[in-house]
This record gives structure tokens, sequence and C-alpha cells, in this order.
């Protein structure tokens, strides 16, 4: 800047300008020019520049500044004019003998400002010339000012040409610049440093070029205005001046007393970390002689840290172990790197060996190695007996220790200890693998994998499993896969395989019997299923007719032939219902609605539907129960089936005019025990447990007494279902007591207890239309035949589905009855568009099926259909459903103008 204001001086004629002062020497063009390039030089090789070009042309800069100092001092020292004194402006001032030239000490200042902006980070031998050449360009300006300042040419020279004012301050500011450029090396690191050193540096400084300079200028001023002798001057100077040291000595006294107590106590704090350390904490020069020893030395290699310090640690270490730490230890200084985990053996007193892990780093500015010695020998004696023990194992087994980069970035794994096995499976010798890298060494298609998992482990502590790495085995050529576990241990990383391959077999074989058996479930559920539906459609026809012949006037002979149809039928649908409901337990899809159940509502359903059995075998049925507030959890129907169960199998196997007793009452775990006990023949011990299992009667068959085997069998299935138990007491010529256990529920809002049938059709005289969607002529006929017990009702047969959707939208039906298995389109889809439609939505629709579980019946519910009746049907409740919805059908004039606007 102030060669920039000068040479717009010179341009523009302003010698204020030039010389800052009036009357005074002005700033010559030429150097204002140099200040401007020395000036650009210094910003350019200040760090945090452009890069290195900037950088470079910088030097440049400050090689073209010490030329134009050089080319001066030649016109001068051979008495010769170069024409570039008056290169730019004609310089007018005759008080000038060379006009236009920079004084030959300015021409010395640039040459030694130049040549330090040129080499400003050249250190030969460890030196830093450039801080030099800045003191002496600094010291030309400082010379010059003190000239002004007391106004005598200092330099004594008459006939040389005086450095001009703002010449002298511009080549101090120009000097400090380049020490500041570099304030960590010599003269630099002295002005700008923290050190105590530099603190006095700084406060004495000023003593020594502001305030001497200053005396000294008071003492001439008084001496020549006449105040005081020189030999009193000289006294008043000598005693300002000491005055001024006493005071800056005072003052940096204190502050570097409080410096050095601030030094002791971190001192103190580093020697009491030194003292706790287990690990041995280390200082040693670039010679290798140890500078400061923590007292773990003691421990670890048996000497005290006055034995070590100032020894060479070489002295110590193992000869085996000396040239690899010599080279080590080597190309740590000359590199400057950080060395981790570099283990290496020395000697202890005792006459043992200890090996001793080192992470260690060279600091270049004080020239120190700082170290921290671990011992690790127990550590290696286990690795040792792990190995041993790694070596004998099957399979792979390896330690990995990290491969860093210069930033401390892991790039690799480099294996420092492996199995035989493990080079078995790599194809390699062992000492190829053994301290080979992960990257290089590891099978195909598993590195990703596995270098991926390596750094997760050793990052996070957590352990990894690698499931299923399929290795082909090098002797037998078969595949073996291998599950890998992968921990961290210290630094290091452990793998540890174990070959899977037997277990991933019978995985697979366990998978595909598993998927086999349940494909055969499938197919059993189907077969049953399906035979389900043709055994009920034709038994359908047997018992509907059946009942029907019931209900006319038949004689004694006729009513006793049609009751044993009934009983036949009813036996072999009673034996479908069963085998069902065993095949549904078996395959998981029997579902069941577990509820509070009131137990005094469950028994007394159970004793009505069995009393007229029990009357005519002359069994007298009671029940204990006494408490009305017993609730059970669970599933209503079935609770009252498996009820049924053990009622029917007392009355049928009790003596003839016996008692047959049911109880129920609380147990001490919250559950309810239920028991049916009769006094029949009994069971003997060895025969109960046979008594659970499917068909199973123990000889009944040759009774007289029916009976299908799968009662008690089904009843200890659905009683497991709802979470109870089940089981049996009894023993010969003193009955039985079956029992079974189930939770104990909270009392919950009473319903009326189911009502069956009555033996009278509700609902004649009824009129109407029956639209009956059925493909089997036996079933169409037995509804034809009992919905003429109703009276006027008209029935539409369909044999096809799309056929009884055509009589549904053009006849209106009252009713409609459905069957699920239709030959051209599913009666559930016949449903569906029955209520998609706004002709045929109101229809009650009543599905007819062979089809007995409870999971369709609930999904056909919901879908819209009015009831669900199962074949083969109850005559009578199918008569008194109808009737109710042909007593119900009508036209309704809200729906109609809803249908319309639909």
């Amino acid at each position: 800047m102030v060669g920039v204001v000068v040479l717009a001086g010179w341009a523009l004629d302003i010698p204020l300008a030039r010389s800052v002062v009036p009357g005074t020497i002005s700033m010559k063009a030429n150097t204002a020019v140099s200040f401007v390039l020395a000036g650009m030089g210094l910003w350019l090789v200040t760090g945090g520049r452009a890069g290195q070009r900037a950088y470079l042309a910088g030097r440049l800069l400050g090689l073209a500044v010490a030329a134009a100092g050089i080319l001066n001092l030649g016109e001068y020292a051979f008495g010769v004019d170069l024409g570039i004194d008056q290169l730019l402006f004609i310089d007018h001032d005759a008080a000038t003998a060379y006009p236009g030239r920079m004084s030959l000490l300015t021409a010395l200042a640039f040459m030694a400002a130049g040549t330090a902006l040129a080499f400003i980070d050249a250190r030969p031998r460890g030196r830093w010339p450039a801080g030099l050449m800045a003191i002496v360009a600094g010291g030309v300006g400082y010379v010059a000012l003190v000239g002004y300042a007391l106004g005598v040419d200092v330099v004594g020279v008459v006939t040389l040409q005086n450095v001009a004012i703002n010449t002298g301050v511009t080549l101090l500011v120009v000097s400090f610049g380049i020490l500041a450029t570099r304030p960590e090396r010599g003269l630099g690191r002295l002005l700008y440093g923290t050190g105590p050193g530099s603190l006095l540096f700084r406060r004495l400084l000023p003593v020594a070029i502001v305030v001497t300079p200053a005396f000294a200028v008071l003492r001439l001023a008084g001496q020549r205005a006449g105040l005081y002798s020189t030999e009193t001057g000289t006294a008043i100077f000598t005693l300002a001046m000491i005055a001024a040291f006493f005071a800056t000595l005072l003052w940096s006294a204190r502050s570097l007393d409080a410096i050095d107590a601030a030094r002791r106590e971190t001192l103190a704090r580093l020697d009491r970390f030194f003292a706790i350390s287990q690990d041995m904490l280390v200082i040693t020069d670039a010679e290798g002689r140890f500078a400061k020893v923590s007292e773990a030395s003691r421990r670890i290699v048996g000497r005290t840290p006055d034995e070590l310090v100032g020894r060479p640690f070489l002295d110590f270490v193992h000869p085996d172990d000396r040239e690899r730490t010599v080279e080590e230890f080597r190309l740590q200084i000359a590199e400057g790197r950080t060395t981790f985990a570099f283990v290496n053996r020395y000697l202890h007193t005792d006459g043992g060996v200890r090996s001793i892990e080192w992470t260690s780093r060279y600091d270049a500015d004080d020239g120190f190695v700082y170290a921290v010695a671990r011992d690790v020998t127990e550590r290696q004696q286990a690795e040792r007996w792990a190995a041993e023990l790694f070596d004998s194992f099957a399979a792979p087994v390896a330690i990995f220790e990290p491969v860093r980069d210069e930033t401390g970035e892991v790039i690799d794994f480099r294996r420092v200890y492996a199995n035989p096995r493990t080079a078995e499976i790599l194809r390699r010798p062992m000492a190829e693998v053994v301290g080979g890298s992960l990257r290089k060494t590891t099978l195909p298609g598993n590195l990703d994998i596995g270098f991926q998992a390596f750094r997760r482990v050793l990052e996070t502590g957590e352990r990894q499993l690698l499931p299923d790495l399929d290795v082909s085995d090098p002797t037998t050529g078969r595949s073996i896969l291998f599950a890998v576990h992968v921990s961290r241990s210290g630094g290091r990383v452990a793998m540890v395989s174990r070959d899977v391959t037997l277990e991933r077999t019978a995985e697979r074989e366990i998978h595909a019997a598993r998927e086999e058996a349940e494909a055969a479930n499938r197919a059993k559920t189907e077969f049953l299923s399906r035979m389900s539906h043709e055994l009920r459609t034709p038994l359908n026809a047997i018992i509907g007719f059946a009942q029907i012949l019931e209900l006319d006037g038949l004689d004694e002979r006729q009513a006793e032939s049609v009751d044993q149809i009934l009983k036949g039928g009813r036996h072999l649908l009673e034996l479908i219902n069963e085998v069902l409901d065993i095949s549904r337990i078996e395959s998981g899809q029997l579902t069941m609605s577990v509820e509070p159940v009131l137990v005094r509502d469950a028994v007394s359903e159970a004793i009505s539907l069995i009393g007229p059995l029990a009357d005519e075998r002359r069994i007298r049925l009671r029940s204990t129960i006494t408490d009305d507030g017993l609730w059970a959890l669970a599933d209503r129907q079935r609770l009252k089936q498996v009820l049924l169960n053990l009622l029917v199998n007392a009355v049928k196997y009790g003596r003839a005019d016996g008692t047959a007793v049911l109880s129920c009452s609380r147990t001490d775990g919250g559950r309810l025990r239920f028991t049916v006990a009769d006094d029949g023949p009994g069971i003997a011990l060895e025969l109960q447990e046979r008594l659970f299992a499917p068909f199973e009667r123990l000889g009944a068959d040759a009774s007289t007494v029916e009976g299908t085997g799968l009662g008690l069998a089904l009843s200890r299935a659905l009683i497991v279902g709802m979470g109870g138990t089940m089981g049996m007491d009894s023993s010969p010529g003193e009955g039985t007591t079956f029992w079974f256990e189930l939770p104990q529920a909270e009392a919950a809002e009473e319903r009326a207890p189911e009502v069956g049938a009555t033996a009278s059709v509700k609902g004649t005289g009824r009129s109407g239309t029956v639209l009956y969607i059925e493909d089997n002529l036996s079933n169409v006929r037995l509804i034809e035949r009992a919905l003429e017990r109703l009276g006027d009702v008209r029935l539409l047969p369909a044999m096809l589905g799309r056929l009884g959707l055509e009589l549904a939208r053009e006849h209106r039906p009252d009713v409609i009855l459905l069957d699920l298995h239709l030959p051209d389109i599913a009666g559930e889809e016949v449903l569906a568009r029955l209520v998609a439609e706004p002709a045929t939505r109101r229809i009650p629709v009543v599905v007819l099926s062979a089809d007995a579980s409870s999971s369709q019946a609930d999904r056909l519910l919901a879908s819209g259909a009015r009831a669900y009746l199962t074949k083969p049907i109850d005559v009578l409740a199918f008569l008194d459903l109808v009737g109710e919805l042909l007593g119900g059908a009508g036209t309704d004039p809200e729906a109609e103008a809803s249908d319309a606007a639909d």
C-alpha cells in the first residue's frame, strides 16, 4: 500500500505522498516498486493461499526484489549508471547525488528482504536463514529512523544518500511480516512464541528499540536547549534507562515465576500420570536414549526410571529383535509416521524375557519420541495356548490385526494367526497365510462380506455371524458350508468357523419332510372335506325323507322302521362330524370362540338333551352343582359337546337302573374341575390310556352298545384346545369318573340357553315363492316335499347358478335357498351377485351346504346370507325358519324406493 501511494505521488507530482514529512528525502520510484513486489510476494508465500503456483509466484517476486537491490548495489560498487534509476520518473530533487536511485542501505535491505522471500522455507542444517535476512532488512530501516530521530547521520558516511522516513518504516513492516509468515521457526518463534523466552524477549524489545532512543532524543534535546550539561544529560539518561530496565525486569520476573509455577504443576501432573499408569510411558530423544520413563518400568522390565534415563533403549532389547527394532525406529524418525502395536522382546532383570507392545510417535518440532509400552507376555502365552488348541480344530480359525493408512483408516486386515485347516481351505502354504492380507488371501465371493464384517466388529465391538459361507473342500471337492463367528479381542479380530454342512443338510431334509407332511395333511383335509360333502349329500336325502315320513301318520311297524332309518343315519352323521373335528384339530384348522360361559346353563342344556336316552336306559341323571356363579373360559358349543359325550358314555356304559352324577367345583389354581361319574363296570388301569385313542372302544364293538370310538379322543382334544386338561379315574367293579379342568372366568352378561327344535311345524298355512338353486335332484325333491307342509308355497328349482340369478331377477321370490357347489359358478359368487343387485338384495338367502365348517358359515353370513344350514338338514328347524321368513315377506316401500334410487 505504501509503495502504491508513493508511486501515485510521483505520477501526480505530490511531494508529501513521496516523503510524508515536508523537507525530508523522498522515497524513490524504484524503491516504491520494490515494496509493491515485496508486499505481493509476502502475501503469496503466506500459508493458506491459492496453492503451489501462488507460493512459487511469491518466491519469484522475492527474487525480483533481491535482484533490484543487487543491481543498485552494483551501481554504487562500480560507479556505473545502468539506466534504471529514472526509468519510471525523472527525479528533480537537487539534494540527491544520484537522482532516482535508492540509497545504498535501502539496496542492501531489499537484497536481504528479497532473499528471505525467495528462500522462505529453506532450512540448511536445521537453521532458518530467511529470519536472519529479515532482521537485516528491518535493521536498515530501524537505523535510518533512529538517525532521523537523533538528527544525525548514524552511518557517518555523509557522501551516501540517506534513507527516506517512509522507507525506513516500511522496511520494518516487511521485516516483521516475513517473521510472522513462519512464526514457528527461528527468530519468528522467539518473537511470536508462547514460551517464557518469547515473553521476556517481547517485553525487553520495546525497551531496547523504543524507550532507549526516546530517552536519547530527550537527552539531546535538553542539551541542545542548554537545560543541562553533557555530564548531567548522561547521568539522567543512565538513571532513566536503569529505571526502565528495572521495571521491565521486575514485571518479567513475576511473569516468569508464574509461568515456572505452572510449568512445575504441569510436570507434577505428568509425574503423577506417569506414576499411576499400568503401561510404561516413555519419552526418548531422536538418538534412542531414554529421556523420561514411568514407574511401570519396575514391573515391566525390572528397572527403575533412574536406571533407564540417559541410556539407549537398544541396551535392553533382546539381541534377536534389535535389528528390526532399529529399522522401525529409523523409519519412524525419517518418515514421521506413527507406530502401532509393534512388539519386541526386552530383557528383564530376573533373567527372563518380556514381550512389549509399543505405540509411539515422533514429534519433529521438539525432536522427541513419545511412546506407550504394554507388557503382552501373558497375552502372547495365552495366544500360544489358544493356537495349540485351535490347531486341533477341524474348522478354520484365524486372528487378524487391522492395517491402517496414514490417516488411521482401516484399509485391510493382516492375519497374525491361522490354524492348519485355514491354510488347507485357502490352498496356500502356512507361510503365506500367516502375515498375509485379508484382501489377497480370501476366497473370491467371500471378501466383501468378510471385510465389512471385520470393520463393523472392530468399530462397534459387536459380534458378527456370517452364515453359510460356501467353500470347496480341496481334498474331497465337495461343498462345505461354514458359519463364521467374528469377534473383537483388544485391537484384533478373531474369526472362528464351524462346519454346518450336516446341520444345513438336516435342516433341508426336515424342511422337505415338513412340507411333505403339510402337503399330506392338506390332502387329507381336502379328502375328508370332499368325503364329508359326498356323504352328507345322500344322508340329507335319507335323514330328510325319513323325517318327512315321521311327520306322516304311520302305523307302529312303519314308525319303527323309520325310527331305525333315522338312528342309523344320525349315527353315521355323528361319525362323520367327529372324524372331521379330529381332522381339523390335527391340522390346526379347528377354530374356537373362547368366552366366559355360565356353567349352570351349559350343564342344564346337556342334561336336558341327554334326558330321553337316560330315561330309555333307566339311568338317573343328577347334578350336584349348587353354585350359580361358576363361569368357565371356554367355547360354549364345544363345552356342551364334551359334556354330552361324557354323559352319553355314562348312560350307555353305566349299570341299568344306575346313576350318573355331574359336578363342578373350584380348584386351588383358579380353575374349574368338571366330573362325570357312573356306577358301571369300571376299566382296568392298563386299558385306561388306550381309551383316549381314536376308534378305540376296548372291545365294546362286540356288544350291543353303539359307538364310534371317537368321542373321548375328540373331547380331550377339544379341552386341550380350550386351555384345559382331561383324564379319568376308574377301578374294575367300582365305576368310572371322567374329569376335565378349564380356566375359571369372570362373570359376564348372561344369555338365554339355546332351545332345541320343537316336535311340531311352526308357520303352517304360509304362502309365497321359494327359489332353490341346487344341482342335486334328490335334494330338490326333499325340499319340495318339506315345503308342502307349509301350505301354498311355490318352489322354483334352478340347477345352475346363472339360471338361478335370472329367475331371482324375473320372479322376485320371497326366499332363496342356495347350495354352494354348483356346476357353472360357485354359490359364493351367486350370493355376492344377489346382494349386489338392487332388484334382489332384499330377498333373504338361506345357504344349504354339506360343508359344516364354522369358518365358512361365518364368512357367508358376513357376506349377506340370512342363515346357514348344514346338510343333512333338520326338517322341523328348516320349516320353522322358512315359515318365519315367508311370514316376514312383503313389500317394503322404503326398501323399494331405495332400490329404485340405486
